[in-house]
């Protein structure tokens, strides 16, 4: 699952996948969430393995067929969880990660345009593998030392842009949509730099945001919003 409507729906979700190997797919808010956070720290851990999941509502659950769901039950399944960012300071978090062997995935900048190279060898939405390539080749001669963090969704949207392109004969179109997408804010890449640097702490960091871009006043907010974008 990548999303749940309540943390009662998770509870039923969980019950109906209880055997199953269930893959939890960047689900931030239900892991912030008590309830679900509840839920899922039960299923986690258990007294001699076996972990029961109680329900902590009065009220009786039902699923989507309005069959009646338990108001306990013992899951032997698995849990997977994917994330681009958990925070470690986040009690809540904490107590999942407690319970997870957890590793961080890191694809390095050179191990992306190979990948991608690799996906343009495949046709893709009515491209031929030429038009996918003079994506990739684009994508290599514009992409900036601050935009070393793109993700494979840039491929996908450029191969769209492309694609609307070839069927509206619009030529180049494509070309400058991508650079739009590939032009990141100066003050952005500042803060990138900054937080690469471990040396200085939050409040050192901020000051030499300030001293670099000239901002003032509300220097520590603006950082703290460029640092969540």
């Amino acid at each position: 699952t990548d999303s749940y409507s309540s943390p009662a729906a998770f509870y039923v979700w969980l019950y109906k996948n209880r055997g199953k190997i269930c893959i939890l797919d960047d689900v931030i808010g239900l892991l912030e969430d008590k309830r679900g956070n509840a839920y899922l720290k039960a299923a986690m851990w258990g007294v001699d393995n076996i972990r029961i999941v109680h329900n902590l509502t009065q009220t009786p659950l039902k699923d989507e067929f309005g069959e009646p769901v338990p108001n306990h039950f013992e899951f032997t399944g698995g849990i997977i969880i994917l994330s681009n960012h958990i925070s470690k300071r986040n009690p809540h978090l904490q107590a999942i990660l407690t319970r997870l062997n957890h590793a961080t995935v890191d694809m390095p900048y050179p191990e992306r345009l190979e990948v991608i190279k690799e996906i343009a060898k495949k046709p893709y939405m009515g491209l031929t593998i030429g038009e996918q390539n003079e994506v990739v080749e684009f994508i290599i001669k514009n992409i900036s030392d601050s935009m070393k963090d793109f993700n494979l969704r840039t491929l996908f949207k450029l191969f769209q842009f492309r694609k609307y392109a070839k069927e509206n004969d619009q030529g180049s179109i494509w070309e400058r949509l991508g650079m739009k997408m590939f032009q990141k804010d100066d003050k952005l890449s500042v803060v990138e730099a900054l937080e690469k640097d471990e040396t200085l702490n939050f409040q050192q960091r901020v000051q030499k945001f300030a001293e670099l871009t000239g901002e003032k006043g509300s220097s520590k907010s603006t950082y703290c919003r460029l640092k969540q974008q």
